[in-house]
């Protein structure tokens, strides 16, 4: 998988200047719809201490000032949302505690690979990408994107959610993480079922059944 060269720079620069404030946090990611809210919640559940997703909470306080769906995602509002986004999430990020476990609905960084996808140029925004080391990357492939005879999958969308997934797959390989793949297929090409998914995640984090009632679970 190739490296874009910025992100190989950036790599190679990391920590020269300052030293990265190393975490314990766990970042679920990967591209829209993959599973990312979903896992959260059922971990937050179970007792596990996670993080919401920035741009929901964004787009929350939006459409709570009275902004309308077609306002907010307007194309002429585009570098304005997704900045907000963006700071939004890293000034978050930087009033946790990083010695404290959290598993978090994606990084401020993803916001990166996303607005790239839709056209911005966020190289600025690279940096950033030293400041901040995550313990590790869960990263949920991308589930099948389906339509029927009568509501087909609209083709932008589906070229969208392609460019989505392997922008961010290279964003995190280039920063020199080794994500954990959470597969949505399964050998026979099936999609894998929810629950079985859910399982995949907890495993991965060393997370078991006994822990959910566990008032103060641990992670290995």
């Amino acid at each position: 998988m190739a490296i874009p060269e910025d992100l190989a720079i950036l790599a190679a620069n990391r920590g020269r200047l300052f030293p990265e404030i190393a975490t314990r946090r766990i970042v679920l990611t990967g591209p829209p719809s993959s599973g990312k809210t979903t896992n959260t919640e059922f971990l937050s559940a179970a007792g596990l201490p996670t993080l919401p997703e920035a741009a929901r909470l964004v787009l929350g306080r939006a459409t709570g000032a009275g902004y309308s769906v077609g306002e907010i995602f307007d194309p002429a509002h585009l570098e304005a949302r997704q900045t907000k986004i963006f700071l939004n999430g890293f000034v978050r990020e930087l009033k946790e505690n990083p010695d404290h476990i959290k598993i978090m609905d994606r990084s401020f960084l993803d916001a990166i690979p996303f607005s790239q996808a839709l056209g911005m140029d966020v190289s600025s925004w690279l940096r950033y990408g030293e400041f901040i080391r995550y313990e590790r990357i869960i990263y949920l492939e991308p589930l099948p994107v389906l339509g029927d005879s009568e509501r087909p999958a609209d083709p932008g969308f589906v070229e969208m959610y392609k460019r989505i997934d392997q922008l961010s797959r290279n964003f995190w390989h280039g920063l020199g993480y080794s994500p954990t793949y959470i597969p949505a297929l399964d050998s026979s090409g099936a999609t894998i079922s929810i629950a079985t998914r859910l399982g995949l995640v907890a495993r991965a984090l060393g997370f078991t059944p006994e822990m959910m009632h566990n008032p103060s679970p641990k992670l290995r």
